[in-house]
């Protein structure tokens, strides 16, 4: 187990959306930001979030590109990668919440354009999980399902 799954599950960040951090707490990738030891400015106070000192884009919505390539987080998931998100969804949350991430990716992802992928990046499907409230706990397993949490495995 990772810095980051094992900070996900035990640790006690409260969880928000749409941002990677605001003042009613992190999503899971802002939870990845804050372990590395990003110090986080205030943003624009319309958003109500903060941005980190390493400049990850615009309002901070999404770790930066070199973050996610760092983390392993900007490759396609796979067909196979998918299933199996739906599956746990499916055990974990019920067929209700399954489906809603099954049309997310299947309808986002539709008509690609040309240098467009035809799967969201890894990135992509733990930011759309977080923001329809999979709790940390949940986002944790799926990073284990995969190995997908290369953050060193002590602190």
């Amino acid at each position: 187990m990772g810095v980051w799954t094992k900070e996900l599950r035990e640790g006690d960040r409260s969880q928000t959306t749409g941002c990677l951090h605001d003042y009613k707490g992190f999503c899971c990738l802002g939870v990845r930001r804050d372990i590395e030891g990003t110090e986080w400015l205030e943003g624009n106070t319309s958003y109500k979030s903060f941005y980190s000192d390493k400049g990850d884009g615009f309002h901070d919505l999404l770790p930066s590109v070199a973050k996610q390539k760092e983390w392993g987080l900007h490759r396609t998931a796979t067909s196979g990668e998918l299933k199996l998100v739906e599956a746990f969804l499916f055990g974990r949350e019920g067929a209700d919440f399954m489906k809603h991430f099954r049309d997310w990716h299947q309808e986002m992802y539709e008509f690609p354009g040309p240098k467009e992928p035809k799967h969201p990046r890894r990135v992509n499907v733990l930011s759309w999980l977080n923001d329809e409230k999979l709790d940390f706990k949940g986002i944790a397993d799926i990073l284990d399902l995969f190995g997908w949490d290369n953050s060193d495995s002590e602190a």
